[in-house]
Order: C-alpha cells, then structure tokens, then sequence
C-alpha cells in the first residue's frame, strides 16, 4: 500500500511535452534577447519586445537633444512662448 503512494507522489519525466518557446531571430550573443523570449514564451500575454530592455542612446544622440532643448529654452527665454 505504501509502494502506491509513493509511485503516485513521484513525477513522470517521460511523456512530459516540453514547453515551446517562440522562436525568433535571437543570437547566442544577445543574452538578454534570449531571457527575453523564454520570459515571453510562459506568460502568453507578453510578447518578446515587452521584456527587452530599451535602447541607451549614444553620447552622440544624447548630446543633439540636449543641445536641442537648450536652444528651445533660449528661444522661449527671449522671444516669450510661441504659439
């Protein structure tokens, strides 16, 4: 009686279907695009691009919106709020 309790507390690893995961153009280099789509293959509400983290921009870019913006405070410093 004891042997039936504990076959049937035991897991079954042979017909188990393995989860599918949604496959896209991810590469071994891009780990975090990888833990990204495994993240996104359990939770069916969530795509891929949800979990990615965002793109930093370059010192470059960076540099032009804040120029940019202090132009624009310049503008409105003098000349008052356009409308």
């Amino acid at each position: 009686m004891d042997d039936r309790r504990d076959e049937a507390k035991r897991t079954k690893t042979g017909n188990d279907p393995a989860p599918v995961v949604a496959q896209t153009s991810a590469t071994a280099t891009d780990p975090a695009l990888l833990h990204a789509q495994t993240a996104a293959s359990f939770i069916p509400f969530l795509e891929t691009q949800d979990l990615v983290s965002p793109k930093m921009p370059s010192p470059e870019e960076m540099e032009t919106v804040l120029l940019q913006l202090r132009k624009k405070a310049l503008v409105e410093e003098y000349f008052g709020h356009e409308k």
